[in-house]
This record gives C-alpha cells, sequence and structure tokens, in this order.
C-alpha cells in the first residue's frame, strides 16, 4: 500500500469534517467492494478522500474510526478501519526501524548525483515514458496532489520493474507532490513493492489487474514481466525508540505553552487546562529548498493557518513562524515566561531529524519539555515490529476503546 486514500486541496478543519461526513455512510460494504477500483481523475470514487487531513492532523485516525463505527457495525466497516490504520501501523514501524529513514536519504542523494539517471527520471516524473497509465498517473499526480491507492502501487512497480529506476527517487517523486505525503507511508510503502519490506516479495503490476481495475481504461504491454526484488545491505543498528508518551497532565500551576508542526496540527483535548500561549512552527524555505510542490507547501500552509485560528477561537494566543526556529522558541519562551512546554512527540523525519537542535533551545530556556502522544499510537506503535498482520490483532481492542470517553489529560 502506498497510502490508503486520497483527497482534496481545501486545508481546514471544517471541509475536513465535511468530507467525513459524506463519505461515512459509504464506510462499510460499499467501500469493502469499490474501494479497489480507480475510475480517473474526473470519474466516480469510493475512497474517502480523508487522507490530506489526516496527515496534517484536521482529523485523526479515532475521530474517522468513531465515525465510521457510528454507521456501521465493526463488522461491516472492518476494511476500512484497517486500511485506516495501515497509516498507524507505517508509523510506529519506522520509529521502532529509524535506521531505514537515515539510509534513505543517504541513498537518496547518491542516486540523484548520478548524471546517467537525471533523464529517465525527468522523462518518468513529466509523463512521458510512453506507458500510457503511468504517463497519466504522473500527470495527475502532480496537477492534483493525489492517486488513488491502487494506481500508486502499480505506478511504483512499473517505476521499479519496467522502467528500472531507483525506488528512491519515486519515493522522493511522490512525497515531492502527494497532499497527503507522509515520510513513513511513503518510504516503507515503495520498500514493500520493491521487496524490501517482506523480504524477497516484490510487487509486480500486471496487465490484466490494472485492466480490470481501471475498467479498461488502461490495458498496458510494456510491463515487467517479472519482478525482481531489490537488495540491500542491512541497516545500521540505531538506538531504541524513545518512549512512547501517553496522554499526560500538565500542572496546573505552571505557565506552559503549545508548541506544534506541521507534520501534526491537532489541537489536543486541552480539557479545562488550556495552555497560554502556543507557537507554530512551519518549514517553508526548507520544503522550496527541498523541491517540495507548490500545491503541498499551500496545503499544509493553510492547514496551519486554519489550527492557528481555531486556537485564538479558544482564547489561545498563537504564533506562526517559518524560519529561525530555534530562536523564535527562546523568543516565545522568554516574552510569556513560560516554564513547560507542551508538544506532540515528533515522527521519524524531517522535523525528528531537527529535534536536538529544538530541545536544546528549550533547555536553555529553562523550560521543561513535555511530549505526549496519542493513546492509540502508545498502545500500538510498540507492535509495530514485523508485518502488518500481526499488529492488526490489536485493532479491535483499540476501536472498542475509541468509542469511550475521552482519556483524561493533554490527549486525544
Amino acid at each position: 500500500m502506498i497510502t490508503w486514500d486520497g483527497g482534496s486541496n481545501t486545508a481546514a478543519r471544517s471541509a475536513a469534517l465535511e468530507r467525513l461526513d459524506y463519505f461515512c455512510p459509504r464506510a462499510g460494504l460499499v467501500y469493502h467492494k469499490c474501494r479497489n477500483y480507480d475510475y480517473g481523475q474526473n470519474g466516480d470514487a469510493y475512497v474517502s478522500g480523508l487522507s490530506p487531513y489526516i496527515r496534517i492532523g484536521l482529523l485523526t485516525e479515532a475521530e474517522c474510526a468513531r465515525a465510521a463505527l457510528s454507521k456501521h457495525s465493526e463488522h461491516q466497516c472492518r476494511k476500512f478501519l484497517e486500511e485506516l490504520f495501515w497509516r498507524v501501523y507505517w508509523k510506529g514501524y519506522l520509529e521502532n526501524h529509524r535506521a531505514i529513514w537515515d539510509q534513505y536519504k543517504r541513498d537518496l542523494n547518491l542516486v540523484l548525483e548520478d548524471d546517467s539517471l537525471t533523464r529517465d527520471i525527468a522523462t518518468a516524473e513529466s509523463g512521458r515514458t510512453g506507458i500510457d497509465c503511468f504517463d497519466s498517473w504522473a500527470k495527475e499526480l502532480v496537477e492534483t496532489g493525489y492517486l488513488h491507492n491502487h494506481a500508486r502501487m502499480w505506478f511504483a512497480s512499473i517505476w521499479i520493474f519496467a522502467l528500472k529506476l531507483p525506488w528512491q527517487t519515486g519515493a522522493h517523486f511522490f512525497l515531492s507532490h502527494l497532499l497527503d505525503g507522509d515520510v513513513a507511508t511513503n518510504t516503507l510503502s515503495w520498500r514493500w513493492v520493491a521487496g524490501l519490506h517482506t523480504k524477497g516479495k516484490a510487487y509486480l503490476a500486471s496487465r490484466s489487474n490494472i485492466a480490470k481495475y481501471t475498467e479498461n481504461r488502461f490495458a498496458p504491454t510494456q510491463l515487467a514481466s517479472k519482478a525482481v526484488p531489490i537488495t540491500e545491505d542491512p541497516p545500521l543498528q540505531t538506538l531504541s525508540p524513545r518512549i512512547q508518551a501517553a496522554p499526560i497532565e500538565i500542572d496546573r500551576e505552571s505557565k506552559y505553552g503549545f508548541l506544534f508542526t506541521d507534520d501534526d496540527a491537532s489541537i489536543p483535548n486541552f480539557g479545562d487546562n488550556r495552555p497560554q500561549t502556543a507557537l507554530a512552527l512551519f518549514p517553508e524555505t526548507r520544503y522550496t529548498r527541498a523541491g517540495i510542490s507548490q500545491s503541498v507547501i499551500d496545503f499544509r500552509r493553510s492547514s496551519m493557518d486554519d489550527t492557528v485560528g481555531r486556537l485564538e477561537n479558544l482564547g489561545i494566543s498563537t504564533v506562526l513562524v517559518f524560519q529561525n526556529h530555534a530562536n523564535a522558541i527562546v523568543d516565545w519562551i522568554s516574552n510569556h515566561q513560560l516554564d513547560t512546554i507542551a508538544c506532540h512527540q515528533p515522527y521519524i523525519g524531517d522535523w525528528n531529524d531537527e529535534w536536538n537542535e529544538i530541545e536544546a533551545s528549550i533547555a536553555s530556556s529553562g523550560s521543561k519539555l513535555r511530549l505526549f502522544r496519542r493513546w492509540w499510537e502508545a498502545d500500538l506503535f510498540p507492535h509495530a515490529q514485523k508485518g502488518f498482520f500481526p499488529f492488526k490483532k490489536r485493532l479491535p481492542a483499540v476501536w472498542e476503546r475509541i468509542q469511550s470517553p475521552l482519556v483524561a489529560g493533554l490527549s486525544y
């Protein structure tokens, strides 16, 4: 799975809730039966369209699961629930195997420096390969920031096995253009197609499968007849993951601020102990330098603006900064005389790579950093060590708990 659904370019909590309300009646057997069909850019879709909102934090997995279970029995909407929690599995897996991310970045830089690949990569990204389905998907991705999940699998398989391009460059292309682009889901899904996640089992796109699930819009003949799994040196051993922080309590006597990034622009349940202020970090310059598309930057920026506005409506003064984050944190803490900073624990990816500097800035200001995590992530991440199916056995208990009242403390 490259990711589980696709989406919209309206980055607001209100739009996310409207989309969730629209989709939920179809989250049961209709989704189970029809979700694999890709009807094209202007065709009818049976996928949810929720993943960009979940990626940025305008919706959470628990909210989506709760909404689906309010309309359907667990049996009826189980497939949607399982697909929903693939993202949690991927994020937990990368948390437990963080060397994969470091290796990906290193290898990507190496292949991008290979001039012999430049022309072929550009041809693929611009949709000029002569493989009609692939070229159509490449253009759709750039134009819309979206591809159907099944098309993502086919696309990745063609990129790796038919065009024989490095999987890392394809993953980079996706991450640069997908509105729902997520480091863990994207990196590990490309590795799955390549045969690196489940060792020796690659995913091969076939003419018959593409014809069936595009209802004969495409039936390409220029596909690889065999998928030879990619091999690699084992990633270097890394430190064990941090303790997964469950919901936390903040001392009521503490002057605390809420710090968040575009990796998670959600607003937790503060209860009756709201922070005095909030600081939002958005690395617009870094994204531009990394080649992230303007549509992705705009979507994430508008999501951050929406969260800032909702925090302001709660009476929480909020500052949004775009660069020099470490200095901005020091000034923010000093200006508000904060002694505690609450922040969602960063996921493995770009923000986690910068976290040592952020932690050092907070420590230099004399404030205490309190990291927390969604309770279902704290429950499930330790079990995302191997394949999805052992992880899946833990899900029914999570779905049952999701329908219970909110957990006490700073939580979701």
